[in-house]
């Protein structure tokens, strides 16, 4: 994936329980912008011995730069992807670009008294 570096930058990747389960990994690589670039280069490698269960492999955390106030979006452009069977097999994944939204409203947590105690 590819992010405007003066803007966002990936702080953490970390394993979803769902690939904790299936006893994968989460490995990141970070290119640096090229000369006159600025867009920095981010690849993730999921590997997992088993198979992966539907739903999140990973999470991903990211430091907003402060000249970010005012935006509401940033784009996140994905260029490009491949997943391999356990038989070293190279399949087609289906990916799209997507965008980062950033609110200034705190989440709203629901809590419930019979699952804290």
């Amino acid at each position: 994936m590819s992010l405007p570096a003066e803007l966002v930058g990936l702080q953490a990747a970390r394993s979803s329980l769902a690939m904790e389960t299936a006893g994968g990994v989460v490995e990141v690589e970070r290119d640096p912008p090229a000369a006159g670039s600025k867009t920095q280069v981010i690849r993730l490698r999921l590997t997992a011995p088993r198979p992966l269960p539907p739903g999140r492999v990973a999470s991903l955390e990211f430091r907003l730069a402060e000249s970010l106030i005012g935006h509401k979006e940033v784009p996140l452009k994905i260029t490009g992807g491949s997943a391999s069977t356990s038989e070293q097999q190279t399949i087609a994944i289906q990916h799209q670009d997507g965008k980062i939204t950033i609110s200034e409203d705190a989440p709203t947590l629901v809590n419930c008294f019979f699952f804290t105690h």
